[in-house]
């Protein structure tokens, strides 16, 4: 509900609200949601539940040099000890990305684009990144940046869409298929940079368009 955009930085996130629309009880859906308040994506107020957290912009930073790190090893291993059976998710995934990019599908890419950096923390085999909760955390926080940026990182207009995200998730795909993790580790490391260097420059330019 998060990745998708139905609880946005700010919102309220009602338990009885989530346990309806999920078709289970609320003890589960607290239980999650006390998950989440520990790995600072929601706030735990007293008097109105939980809220989605307002990420900053200096949030953003420390999330994008953590994941370039974590997921460049992950696609290194993923590379050299992957099961072809993940490898072919990933595959898949990547396949998923690629129709929505080109149908223009700001959200579906949004989702696809969660879990290929997702897959790939899973199939590392490294159950230290498959299986750490704080790294799925991670890979939210930034959604969450995303979405309170207004969808500045995806716009469907802009250049970066087709000649900057397509082709690098489509060379780490392959770098991965190939079973070559210097490649995969040096593209995701890449990847992360750059989609850095696209958020702060948007940040900039909007605090520059507010001034």
């Amino acid at each position: 509900m998060i990745v998708s955009g139905e609880f946005q930085p700010g919102d309220r996130v009602p338990d009885v609200v989530v346990a309806e629309k999920l078709g289970v009880s609320r003890t589960p859906v607290r239980e999650a949601l006390a998950t989440l308040v520990a790995h600072g994506l929601l706030i735990k107020n007293a008097h109105f539940g939980c809220t989605v957290v307002e990420p900053s912009p200096a949030d953003l930073l420390a999330v994008f040099q953590v994941r370039e790190v974590n997921e460049a090893l992950a696609a290194r291993l993923m590379a050299l000890q992957g099961t072809a059976e993940d490898i072919a998710t990933l595959g898949e995934i990547h396949r998923q990305l690629m129709g929505a990019a080109s149908d223009r599908d700001v959200m579906a890419y949004w989702r696809s684009d969660f879990e290929f950096h997702r897959q790939i923390l899973i199939g590392s085999g490294n159950r230290y990144l498959a299986e750490g909760p704080h790294l799925t955390a991670l890979l939210l926080q930034f959604f969450l940046m995303a979405h309170k940026y207004q969808y500045g990182f995806y716009q469907t207009d802009a250049p970066w869409w087709a000649s900057v995200s397509r082709p690098e998730h489509t060379a780490i795909w392959e770098a991965i298929r190939d079973r070559d993790p210097e490649a995969a580790e040096n593209l995701m490391r890449e990847h992360m940079r750059r989609s850095s260097d696209r958020v702060q420059s948007l940040l900039a330019a909007q605090a520059a368009g507010e001034t």
